[in-house]
């Protein structure tokens, strides 16, 4: 009761590995009812598999990886950040995503932990000699409002590649 009424007074937003506590008394509320409903061994174990084989089945299409292809993150991101280490012509060159709301940290981790590092994205003196876009929707970097291509100021698209389902476009001044 305490838990349902401290999660209940919580006004932000609730996360499902927040009700994560939820789970061990949802356990604990099946098994004291298992153990008073019946004194019988055998009528415990198949009260038992009948509750938990109907929790698995309605639980099952709530986890996607059992059905659904993986999203491969890390190795996506490895794939864009070998396209970029490929094509960059210079030591000195930044790196942003769109849609932003991703950012480019994935691509960046990868580039500083394999390849050579590119410029820090707080870095707001050093504008370097290229910028590389990703982009993992339809868009078009040179015409995005968003700071880090409008402080690189691009003149032109030196190279678009894909790569994993994404397009990185290659921008020089």
């Amino acid at each position: 009761v305490l838990m349902i009424l401290v999660t209940s007074l919580y006004t932000g937003a609730k996360f499902p590995h927040y009700l994560s506590t939820f789970y061990i008394l949802f356990y604990t509320i099946v098994s004291y009812i298992v153990m008073m409903v019946s004194r019988n061994k055998w009528a415990r174990l198949a009260l038992i598999t009948v509750v938990m084989g109907a929790f698995m089945f309605l639980q099952a299409p709530n986890y996607r990886f059992l059905y659904e292809n993986p999203s491969r993150q890390i190795a996506r991101a490895k794939n864009v950040a070998d396209v970029i280490a490929k094509n960059t012509d210079s030591s000195s060159y930044r790196i942003t995503a769109l849609p932003e709301q991703y950012a480019s940290y994935s691509y960046r981790y990868m580039l500083i932990a394999y390849y050579q590092s590119p410029i820090d994205s707080e870095n707001k003196h050093e504008r370097g000699d290229e910028l590389f876009v990703v982009c993992e929707q339809e868009c078009d970097p040179r015409s995005s409002p968003l700071w880090d291509i409008a402080f690189f100021s691009p003149e032109k698209t030196a190279g678009i590649y894909h790569a994993d389902g994404a397009t990185v476009y290659k921008l020089t001044r």
